[in-house]
């Protein structure tokens, strides 16, 4: 459940919208942790100001993650049946009323250590205390204990509602309905793709990106480029809603402000909608353009995007440069579009354009094997891609 107020199409808004002017590497607002970039025909994204750490990992099949996951969903199911026992054993509302405000407390205190949780991940790789692999790993946890909770605080949700004639104080009320739109509990597109991958299916790989305080995360799935940043500096949490607050109102206030931070989606709008986040002042405002899909969440107080997600075809996005070489066995080509864009990989015999199999490495790390065309994400910065047969010839090619 993503917000649980009302949902407002874009349509009559954008119907009425003039296209603005690019925003030229537009800050989310006063800080200086992230920035919106905007490569030329296509949508912007969401950028740490400060990379501190980046690179590839490999989500293979992993038994620990696996066995972590079934075990999260069963505490999920054991969650929901000792609420349902202590609910219906009450023997009046106000015991009820005690089981119910007893589960709220258990969730908010699991939110709470998973927030902690999630600082800490981001602070060790921003660091350079972990890795890829061990951060990948240990995010898919947070993301099985998250959907635990998300399942519980839905149950309860459920239940009191059908449930009749038991009155809950206000602020409990308004607590489920924070609990249920907790942007903390939402999986992110990425989150989905890699607790997928380590359960049941393996053999992707993701790139990494992030600093002390923010994570990038995409990796390129089944022809689709999914992608989130999640930038924990944006989300204020307290203080003046200001888009609650503007003169004509929080939908028209979001969506401005959206459409000045993404100007290329707004002007290639084909649908979407806005919601007011339970728990204010949090926003959810997604739009669909001719690329993909944006998703953002908008912090009230700072105006700002704390996370983002999308969902593009690769083969969509433009080409900004093609680099190319050529050697006595292979050619190998890579068409680039942006950084944390996607980046097409084609190795084949020189002349004849038949394919040939072999290992990808970009900055010296693996990301896979390739026998014709090959879709990697663009890392941040300079780059080496190789291509290696198995007989050990190599073709190198270096950008941007």
């Amino acid at each position: 459940m993503v917000g649980s107020r009302t949902v407002v199409s874009l349509l009559a808004v954008c119907l009425l919208c003039v296209a603005v002017g690019a925003v030229a590497s537009a800050a989310t607002g006063q800080g200086e942790s992230s920035e919106i970039r905007h490569p030329e025909n296509t949508t912007g994204y969401l950028s740490p100001t400060n990379v501190t750490a980046d690179g590839y990992a490999q989500t293979d099949i992993d038994v620990g993650s696996a066995i972590t996951d079934d075990a999260q969903s069963l505490h999920a199911r054991q969650d929901r049946l000792r609420f349902d026992e202590r609910f219906e054993r009450a023997s009046d509302n106000a015991q009820r009323r005690a089981v119910v405000e007893s589960a709220v407390r258990e969730i908010n205190a699991s939110v709470t250590e998973l927030r902690q949780r999630q600082e800490q991940l981001f602070a060790a790789y921003g660091a350079d205390e972990i890795g890829e692999r061990a951060l990948i790993r240990k995010l898919i946890t947070v993301t099985a204990v998250a959907d635990r909770q998300r399942q519980f605080i839905d149950h309860v949700e459920q239940t009191v509602s059908e449930a009749s004639g038991v009155p809950l104080p206000s602020n409990i009320q308004d607590q489920i309905e924070q609990l249920g739109s907790e942007p903390l509990l939402q999986p992110g597109p990425v989150d989905e793709q890699l607790r997928t991958e380590v359960t049941t299916t393996g053999a992707e790989t993701t790139y990494v990106q992030g600093s002390e305080t923010a994570l990038v995360l995409v990796t390129v799935v089944d022809g689709t480029q999914y992608r989130q940043a999640t930038m924990l500096d944006e989300r204020v949490g307290t203080g003046e809603d200001t888009f609650a607050s503007s003169e004509n109102g929080w939908f028209d206030a979001a969506t401005q402000r959206a459409e000045q931070l993404y100007p290329w989606a707004w002007a290639n709008f084909e649908g979407g909608g806005g919601d007011i986040l339970a728990g204010l002042p949090y926003y959810f405002v997604d739009v669909s353009h001719p690329h993909g899909t944006l998703e953002l969440y908008f912090d009230g107080t700072s105006a700002n995007v704390f996370r983002e997600h999308q969902r593009n075809s690769p083969g969509a996005i433009p080409v900004s440069e093609t680099h190319r070489t050529t050697t006595s066995t292979l050619e190998l080509t890579v068409e680039t579009t942006h950084p944390t864009g996607p980046m097409l990989i084609t190795v084949s015999e020189p002349g004849s354009a038949e394919p040939i199999q072999t290992t990808l490495e970009i900055n010296g790390q693996p990301i896979g094997t390739t026998d014709w065309e090959y879709w990697a994400v663009q890392p941040e910065g300079n780059f080496t891609v190789s291509a290696t047969t198995a007989n050990n010839e190599t073709a190198v090619v270096s950008g941007p």
